[in-house]
């Protein structure tokens, strides 16, 4: 499996020569995620959906979801890599971190 960690994501989304793609469900993602990430829950991800002609960065908490994420990718033609450690790894990396739902807090 292609993967990446928590940093050189960071590095390679921030400098937009990746999509960050957060693939845990809604109220998940609202509570707090990887700042930069988009929301495409597992559970509704289809390769067509996902950007084509740019890395893909798929995370969820810990890796499990985001590695099926990968091969879901893949099997569309989509270059994706599973983020290593997931938003937890994400987070105690001391990487930016945003919550959307109200009342959301900070620590996932």
């Amino acid at each position: 499996m292609s993967e990446v960690s928590v940093d050189e994501a960071h590095r390679r989304v921030t400098g937009g020569w990746a999509v960050l793609v957060d693939v845990r469900e809604t109220d998940e993602f609202d509570a707090g995620h990887a700042a930069g990430a988009v929301s495409k829950p597992l559970s509704a991800l289809v390769p067509e959906g996902l950007p084509m002609g740019v890395d893909v960065f798929m995370i969820c908490r810990s890796g499990a979801r985001s590695a099926k994420a990968v091969q879901k990718a893949h099997q569309g033609g989509v270059t994706a890599y599973n983020v290593t450690g997931g938003t937890a790894a994400w987070f105690q990396a001391g990487l930016p971190m945003s919550a959307t739902g109200p009342g959301s807090p900070k620590v996932i």
